[in-house]
């Protein structure tokens, strides 16, 4: 029977992982005829991995499907995750896993960073503007600091997409 286990990376502040939670509960209803989906965490809180996993077998499953619930890929997506994977698939070897990608590089990250801007007052078309259309505004994207070349080069280019649709002068990012 196929699983969907949701991995989140876990927050010692349990509002952010609530959030993860709701998240989960509106993916699930994209996923209505897979009965067996759970949600767990890389760290700092639980389920662990490792629990979210028993919580699938228990109910029947034989084919996990691994999500991870990460914006971009660097070391917990590349190397924390599969690892934990790793072990889970020696200690159930009846079971068959796959992993799947971080979320990265979406036109839906995008939209949401447009309408974060929105939402913060600032009125843009959804069309790409033209070159005298961009007004004398700069936007800082913010990302967790990394030295996973993947992941500076990703928001990089959220950065350039970002600049593509909303008429600003500039897009910078920092870490």
């Amino acid at each position: 029977m196929q699983a969907i286990l949701y991995v989140g990376h876990g927050s010692r502040v349990q509002a952010g992982n609530e959030e993860l939670l709701s998240f989960v509960t509106k993916a699930k209803e994209q996923h209505p005829n897979i009965e067996i989906q759970e949600c767990c965490f890389l760290e700092l809180a639980e389920p662990t991995i490792e629990e979210g996993v028993q919580a699938c077998i228990n109910q029947g499953a034989t084919k996990i499907a691994v999500v991870p619930l990460l914006l971009l890929t660097a070391m917990h997506a590349k190397v924390d995750i599969p690892d934990e994977i790793n072990k889970m698939k020696k200690k159930y070897t009846n079971v068959t896993f796959s992993y799947g990608r971080p979320i990265g590089i979406e036109s839906t990250v995008i939209t949401i960073i447009k309408d974060r801007l929105r939402s913060a007052g600032f009125d843009f078309s959804d069309r790409r503007p033209k070159y005298e259309e961009r007004k004398p505004i700069s936007i800082l994207l913010v990302g967790r600091g990394s030295s996973d070349p993947d992941q500076t080069s990703d928001l990089m280019k959220i950065a350039r997409l970002v600049w593509e649709y909303v008429p600003v002068d500039e897009v910078d990012v920092c870490f």
